[in-house]
């Protein structure tokens, strides 16, 4: 019984180093594409978030929502540069600054001028478009 005992024990601790190395390689596998930074700008109709990217990938997108209707997501029209784009959230932008408007019927556009990006950030804007008191019809 006592051999039967040792035996156990064994393999009860080769069973903990398996779980240590398979716990230490899945953590170590499970980074990201994207470093969080430490840039984020809030404002009361969006919040820009700025992260890095491992491949020097420069990205904008677009996440909108409906303010007003428990921040359900919308497709808007989103104005880069002046250059007007429907059904894209996701835009890979050149280095240096941008203008975005984010707009959708009924609802108050938000601008962003002069937004900077650098080589390799990933900028990610949740837009939150509220309701425009303005009739759509004269």
């Amino acid at each position: 019984m006592n051999d039967m005992q040792k035996v156990m024990r064994k393999v009860l601790n080769v069973n903990k180093v398996i779980l240590f190395y398979f716990i230490l390689f899945y953590l170590s596998s499970c980074s990201s594409v994207l470093n969080k930074s430490t840039k984020q700008i809030n404002s009361s109709n969006y919040i820009i978030k700025s992260y890095k990217s491992k491949n020097e990938e420069t990205l904008l997108k677009v996440n909108t929502f409906d303010k007003d209707f428990y921040n359900e997501p919308i497709t808007p029209i989103v104005v880069l540069n002046n250059i007007h784009f429907l059904n894209n959230n996701l835009f890979n932008v050149g280095v240096g600054k941008h203008n975005v408007e984010i707009a959708f019927i009924g609802k108050i556009t938000i601008n962003i001028k002069d937004l900077v990006i650098k080589q390799g950030d990933s900028i990610v804007i949740n837009a939150y478009l509220k309701q425009d008191p303005t009739p759509i019809v004269d």
